[in-house]
């Protein structure tokens, strides 16, 4: 008997068919995300004539190739085989509970893959052998949750009630293209590109930290994270000088958003603290919160890993945030603004000097021109922040009679003025028959700054600290950045504003004198350098300024004890200076310049910078990182990780390390840029 058995066994296993062999191999690279691999399988039929199936199950779950995609969040493959033909609707069968690919992804929090089986025709409304459908899937995974996790799940729910509507977006299912395409987008190494920087740290801290997001989308980190603020624990391995040391050669994805496929849109990093700005509109924060910058209450003073910012109902979407030394601002997408933590100097602008555990709304004054009272409708556009003051940045809408706007602070203004000849606060003269006077209003600047916080850097030339936002006088506001107790300004035209403290030549005014009003760099205006470049953008770290020109030179001012100026010297500078960052390999052999390089001649050029405490970042056009400055200010520490004075290029790692695919023809580059490299030295 059991050698009877034994037989068959035997012969079943040399009856297997390659077809398995080739189905087999479906499921094993929709489960790693090689979606290179399921389009040979599919597409190119092997020496037998067969191909791969979509519809073949695993036999010990009756899972598809779509539904082990789907549920390892490869959005790639995914796309792949709806394209090939793939049911997006198929079950396991009632044996193993009739689980969707809907189902898994709802299930998982993959928000991106819902979406795209729903626009491919999903039925949402399937239900398992239980009776729970995909919104069910992902209701229950949420409560079982915390976090960022259950967040990602409440959108999949969110997306899914949308369906179940009656104005149903996806009703049509769409039809699979002829040509199948690979997704040579994802593979793109231009999605790597760093297109967003933000630098924290402070003088009287020990290091600085910094977070850079990538056109991907992915969330990279460098430098200290001892206080978790880089979205990580802290890190605890003991250093040369003790204490945690973090990460100083090289940029690192954040392993929760990574894990989790969290696509971020924008950051910023205080000095204990950093704010992201996810893509579906979350804001979500970790680090340090003693004094409430977190805005999680005071049940969380600390958070080793992004917690996302609940505010009270309706439920609102940030389009930008800003993180200061101990406190934070959002705007949201209607206009509103809020503030939390630390409020001594009034750098929230809530009206005093209390601290906020919680996003408190704030209220924005009411902007007019000088000659009439015509009221502006303000719309916020970004807001960045100081150690101990804020700057938001505001666009004049020409409202008519309309006060204020979506933040609810500014008062109503244009009254009618039809009160038997008395003045009228809408037209500036008196009003006659209910008709005011049209008046010719002096042009005013399109964006207009506002600051609240320390007397010293708020620019309203006053004796107290400024507890509300206030307009910012005779400045002509398109990017401003914020120091220390500095800020600097560029306008539409060009021209660079500064003011604040300059006690190391931060201003780039040629001394080291405070200014209480903004003050226009001569340098840019009567000098040599307005003949030849204009300014487009300006960073500002502790107590240095970083300035770059249209043809991608760059000015550095300021303090330079640690290198931070990236001029080879530890020398203050009290006027803009251009650095010449070293480009070794490239056309120009020891200098990056300009004048140097013909036109015909590809040399990367600087196109985004960012300062912090005591650390720049320049990003090249090529997508190259280099930094230069401080690592660490303690003297032991920088025996390890010494100050670099000039630019020293940074490590890049791969966001995307789900595609084998990538993988290879990365390392198929580096190999050839090895070879290129040793050819060029040996001749």
């Amino acid at each position: 008997m059991n050698a009877h058995l034994i037989a068959r066994l035997i012969a079943r296993l040399n009856a297997v068919a390659p077809m398995d062999t080739a189905d087999h191999m479906l499921l094993e690279a929709a489960k790693r995300g090689d979606f290179a691999l399921i389009e040979t399988l599919i597409l190119r039929p092997d020496a037998t004539g067969r191909t791969a199936r979509l519809e073949y199950r695993d036999r010990r779950n009756g899972w598809t190739a779509l539904h082990y995609a789907a549920s390892n969040g490869h959005m790639s493959c995914v796309s792949m085989l709806l394209q090939l033909g793939s049911n997006p609707t198929v079950g396991t069968g009632r044996r193993c509970d009739n689980i969707t690919p809907v189902h898994l992804a709802s299930s998982a929090g993959f928000g991106e893959i819902v979406t795209l089986l729903v626009h491919y025709g999903a039925d949402v409304s399937k239900t398992d052998f239980n009776g729970a459908t995909a919104r069910d899937h992902a209701g229950m995974s949420a409560e079982a949750m915390s976090s960022v996790p259950a967040l990602l799940r409440r959108d999949c729910e969110l997306i899914l009630r949308v369906q179940e509507t009656a104005e149903e977006w996806a009703s049509k299912p769409v039809d699979p293209p002829r040509f199948i395409r690979s997704n040579i987008e994802d593979m793109n190494p231009e999605l790597s590109r760093i297109v967003q920087m933000s630098v924290g740290g402070s003088e009287r801290l020990a290091s600085d930290c910094a977070l850079f997001v990538s056109l991907r989308g992915s969330v990279l980190t460098w430098g200290n994270n001892s206080d978790s603020q880089l979205g990580s624990v802290g890190d605890t391995k003991k250093r040369l000088g003790g204490g945690g040391a973090g990460h100083y050669d090289c940029l690192k994805l954040v392993p929760s958003l990574k894990r989790q496929n969290i696509r971020c849109e924008q950051v910023s990093i205080g000095v204990r603290h950093s704010i992201i700005l996810m893509s579906n509109g979350w804001a979500a924060t970790c680090g340090e919160g003693f004094n409430g910058q977190l805005g999680l209450g005071q049940d969380m003073m600390r958070c080793i890993t992004y917690t996302p910012i609940y505010f009270p109902p309706p439920q609102v979407r940030v389009k930008c945030v800003a993180a200061g030394l101990y406190h934070s601002m959002l705007i949201t997408v209607d206009g509103r603004m809020y503030s939390c933590g630390s409020n001594r100097k009034g750098q929230c602008g809530q009206g005093d000097r209390s601290d906020r555990m919680l996003p408190t709304e704030m209220k924005l004054p009411m902007i007019k021109t000088n000659q009439n009272e015509t009221n502006y409708v303000w719309d916020p556009q970004y807001v960045v922040c100081g150690e101990l003051h804020s700057v938001v940045v505001v666009k004049k809408v020409f409202g008519g009679g309309g006060g204020g706007g979506g933040g609810g602070g500014g008062n109503s203004g244009g009254s009618s003025g039809n009160d038997g000849g008395g003045k009228s606060s809408g037209g500036g003269g008196k009003s006659s028959g209910g008709e005011a006077k049209n008046t010719t209003c002096t042009p005013a600047p399109e964006f207009v700054a506002m600051s609240c916080g320390s007397v010293v850097s708020t620019g309203h030339a006053g004796t107290q600290d400024s507890l509300v936002l206030k307009v910012i006088r005779d400045l002509d506001a398109t990017i401003v950045t914020c120091g220390a107790k500095h800020t600097v300004s560029v306008s539409s035209h060009g021209n660079v504003y500064s003011f604040g403290s300059g006690t190391c030549g931060q201003l780039g005014h040629g001394d080291r004198a405070s200014q209480a009003r903004p003050k226009i760099l001569g340098f840019f205006v009567e000098g040599k350098a307005t003949r030849k470049t204009t300014i487009v953008n300006a960073a500002a770290g502790s107590r240095h300024t970083i300035l770059l020109s249209t043809k991608g030179q760059l000015f550095a001012m300021g303090s330079n004890a640690y290198g931070q100026l990236g001029r080879g010297d530890r020398r203050d500078s009290l006027l803009p200076k251009e650095i010449h960052i070293c480009m070794p390999g490239g056309p120009c052999e020891k200098f990056w310049q300009r004048k140097n390089c013909g036109v015909d001649q590809d040399v990367p050029h600087p196109a985004l910078i960012a300062a912090g405490g005591v650390t720049t970042f320049v990003c090249m056009q090529n997508g190259l990182v280099v930094h230069f400055g401080s690592n660490s200010r303690d003297k032991l520490k920088r025996q390890e990780y010494p100050d670099h004075l000039e630019a020293a290029p940074l490590d890049m790692p791969d966001d995307d390390d789900d595609t084998p695919a990538e993988k290879r023809r990365k390392l198929k580059a580096k190999i050839r840029d090895v070879e290129q490299r040793f050819s060029k030295n040996s001749a």
